[in-house]
């Protein structure tokens, strides 16, 4: 489980990536993105999937156990949580992203960072 306010979603799935030494395959159409921030980050020539955010949480489990983990987050009291799968892990490490069109690409971690970090 890792945040976001240390390099942003790609960075870290980059991270878990090369630690597992496992493939890991995101779907663009699952990823919740504000309409808002897309727009603005279009704007700029930027991807957002490269930005550090707040209040976002990357979870990586067995897929024996990932419907009970996402069934437990989405009925956690009143929480705002917005739990999700926007990816699977397959061999060789390695991110990518399936588009909403259903292409594939890949998605290098940065050698610089996109923006400041948040802590």
């Amino acid at each position: 489980m890792r945040d976001l306010t240390r390099g942003g979603f790609v960075r870290i799935l980059n991270e878990l990536s090369i630690s597992s030494g496992k493939k890991i395959v995101i779907d663009k159409n699952a990823i919740p993105i504000p309409s808002g921030v897309e727009s603005v980050s279009e704007i700029l020539g930027i991807n957002p999937l490269y930005l550090v955010c707040e209040d976002i949480a990357v979870i990586t489990c067995n897929s024996e156990v990932e419907s009970e983990l996402l069934a437990f987050l989405k009925n956690i009291g009143h929480s705002p949580f917005k739990a999700g799968i926007v990816g699977k892990n397959t061999q060789r490490p390695l991110v990518s992203l399936r588009t909403k069109a259903g292409a594939e690409r890949v998605m290098p971690m940065l050698i610089e960072e996109l923006t400041h970090r948040i802590c």
